[in-house]
């Protein structure tokens, strides 16, 4: 694997404990509601876009 995507793997990686970590405070009820609406909003790998997102914006940048 190139140095490049490593870094980016432990970049998303590193983003996906920080939700987890913020997402112990809900309680239960307060989980499961935001389940319901997350399954509503967001696919269930929206984390692939990430990397898509930052290109875009790099690229909005650059104009």
């Amino acid at each position: 694997m190139p140095k490049k995507q490593c870094e980016i793997k432990v970049f998303i990686r590193g983003v996906q404990y920080q939700i987890i970590a913020g997402l112990m405070h809900p309680n239960t009820e307060q989980l499961c509601e935001g389940l319901v609406w997350s399954r509503i909003n967001y696919g269930k790998f929206d984390l692939e876009y990430l990397p898509e997102m930052a290109l875009d914006l790099y690229e909005k940048t650059d104009q």
